[in-house]
């Protein structure tokens, strides 16, 4: 049989590519099993080498040293241009999503095989990755928001209204929105290749989720189903009335849409309190006794009165979702009995043998004594916070039945200075016009320093002090 000769070089060819092929094999297969956990030599990530790392020990170098994104991102919108730090938009490295990057760099797709490629990295070749971003979608918006501000116009939904008698539609409007998605998606394109444009945004139509079409059937079950005004009664007054619009501001407009007639109840109670409550309600002022002596009344109490709101708010609904002909709600009440409190009383007896005033600035209460005895009490109304009372001892050095402020050209009743002519006692002031100030003042730091005493009372002090009779203020 004839043998067939192999050329020689040819031979070596075969030999050499057999050898090559084993041994890519055998380091193909070599560096599979022992990187198939690990990323490969030479392999890195945000400047650091990563090569020969496990995904747990790159994220604990990461976490002990957290990249950052630095430098601004430019927007422009409608010829205005602004700027924002990257940290600002929500944009970040996704560190776990680099890291499971490098692990998976050079290596068949889903398998721990290495590539040809990946095997360079044994012999000093470097391979550098890209990291992966992120952007949080909130924090990006709000700031584009924020940036823009003025920009956005929110769509309106159409609502049911009132227009005086006449219930209508007031007709939705289309709104306008920065088109945040598309400007995340052109920058999430750049920011690998730290080389970030100019970015520019568009605005994008957004329509109301209510149309005035929609609203068409509604109104006309509402306008069939609801009357005029409600009138709030307290005695023999109306105290507050809710016309049309008011009743109407208070439905839910969701609930309209399916022709329910329902009412907002913080709205009804916000309505309440505003307009009943305020006109009708009055707190009540304690009734005061000294600590020393429970028998001693420093300042009587006075009744107070609040408004029975849930028992309104429903007398309110009913007539709405009845739909009465009576349409007048009568304010119930409750009176308020005052409390009594024990207070220390502002004042010292036997401070001296004979006549002196103690005004106490904590309570706003001027005493008359004699010696070891408190002959009256009265409520007065000190210096307010900016033109304070002076504290100190003092002593009354002019009286007259009548003076007048040049300074604010105001009449002062039974003046008694006790400072030179600039601070006195006297009663409630009276302007030049003829007005007098108010007793609701009393017990209220209001005046310009002075201290004020009401109808009355002023009279007895000023009858019963005499020139030269101490003042102590505290």
């Amino acid at each position: 049989m004839k043998q067939i000769q192999v050329p020689a070089g040819v031979k070596w060819l075969f030999i050499a590519t057999t050898t090559i092929v084993v041994t890519l094999l055998i380091s193909t297969t070599f560096a599979s099993a022992s990187y198939h956990k690990k990323t490969l030599p030479n392999t890195f990530l945000l400047g650091k080498n990563v090569g020969n790392m496990t995904y747990e020990q790159a994220m604990q170098y990461f976490e002990k040293n957290p990249p950052f994104v630095s430098g601004t991102v430019s927007f422009e919108l409608s010829n205005d241009k602004k700027s924002a730090p990257p940290a600002q938009l929500g944009i970040s490295v996704d560190v776990s999503g680099s890291v499971k990057n490098a692990l998976s760099q050079n290596k068949i797709y889903h398998t721990p095989i290495v590539t040809p490629r990946g095997l360079t990295g044994f012999l000093g070749q470097k391979a550098r990755l890209r990291p992966v971003f992120s952007i949080d979608k909130d924090t990006f918006d709000h700031k584009l928001k924020e940036i823009f501000k003025g920009t956005e116009k929110d769509a309106v939904n159409a609502t049911i209204i009132a227009d005086g008698d006449k219930i209508t539609v007031k007709s939705d409007e289309s709104g306008e929105k920065i088109d945040t998605s598309s400007a995340r998606a052109t920058l999430m394109s750049y920011l690998p290749y730290n080389q970030i444009p100019l970015i520019k945004l568009t605005l994008v139509k957004e329509d109301a989720k209510v149309k005035t079409a929609d609203l068409a059937e509604s109104k006309d079950y509402l306008a069939s189903h609801i009357s005029g005004s409600i009138k709030m009664v307290f005695g023999s007054r109306t105290v507050a009335t809710a016309d049309l619009p008011i009743i109407v501001s208070w439905l839910d407009q969701s609930e309209l849409q399916k022709k329910v007639i329902k009412i907002k109840t913080d709205s009804l109670q916000q309505w309440i309190d505003d307009n009943v409550v305020s006109r009708v309600a009055k707190k009540a002022t304690a009734r005061l006794v000294s600590a020393n002596n429970t028998d001693e009344v420093l300042q009587e109490g006075v009744s107070g009165r609040t408004v029975d709101e849930n028992k309104l708010a429903q007398d309110i609904e009913k007539i709405i979702r009845e739909n009465s002909q009576d349409r007048q709600v009568t304010v119930a009440t409750k009176d308020v009995e005052p409390e009594t409190k024990t207070v220390s009383p502002g004042y010292t007896l036997g401070r001296y043998g004979g006549k002196y005033i103690e005004v106490d600035l904590s309570q706003q209460m001027l005493y008359r004594i004699e010696g070891n005895n408190l002959v009256g009490s009265h409520r007065v109304s000190t210096g307010k916070w900016s033109m304070p009372t002076p504290r100190g001892e003092f002593s009354i050095n002019n009286k007259t039945g009548r003076a007048y402020s040049s300074t604010y050209d105001l009449y002062m009743p039974y003046w008694m200075a006790f400072i030179g002519s600039e601070y006195g006692i006297h009663e409630l002031p009276e302007w030049a016009d003829g007005t007098k100030e108010g007793q609701s003042h009393l017990g209220t730091p209001v005046s310009h320093g002075c201290v004020r005493l009401g109808v009355g009372d002023a009279a007895t002090v000023y009858n019963w002090a005499d020139i030269g009779t101490p003042v102590i203020v505290h």
